[in-house]
């Protein structure tokens, strides 16, 4: 079993060209690469880049004649009750209850939204609703 190194790839690569170059001993190696590393100005991390917001997507109720029970017919009737509606609106309403003695959390909201998509039930509006 191999243990993990607590260098980089880059630094491993610096090591073994000292070695090669110097010839000496890994250890050696491993001093002497340490100390330039230490006096060398610490880099900046890169920023990372703004994150454009991405507007939620919004649903309209579809078809709902195969929907007979359990957290999916809440879930169409919660639903019905709106005009349109995003899977945050849901997840913040759900959140945290039980239906059949299941709890209901953001992912479980999450993964119906898309099977009630794939299936029909609710419908994806283009343009976030906008004529």
């Amino acid at each position: 079993m191999k243990t993990k190194s607590p260098f980089t790839e880059a630094q491993l690569n610096e090591i073994a060209s000292y070695q090669e170059k110097r010839g000496v001993t890994r250890s050696a190696a491993v001093k002497a690469c340490k100390k330039t590393w230490a006096s060398a100005p610490a880099t900046e991390a890169p920023k990372a880049e703004e994150k454009v917001e991405k507007t939620e997507q919004r649903f309209e109720l579809g078809s709902t004649t195969r929907v007979k029970r359990g957290f999916l017919l809440l879930l169409v009737e919660w639903a019905r009750k709106r005009k349109t509606f995003t899977v945050g609106q849901a997840t913040e309403t759900f959140d945290g209850k039980q239906v059949n003695n299941r709890k209901v959390d953001a992912a479980r909201c999450a993964r119906y939204f898309r099977y009630c998509t794939g299936h029909g039930i609710f419908r994806l509006i283009k343009n976030g609703g906008a004529k």
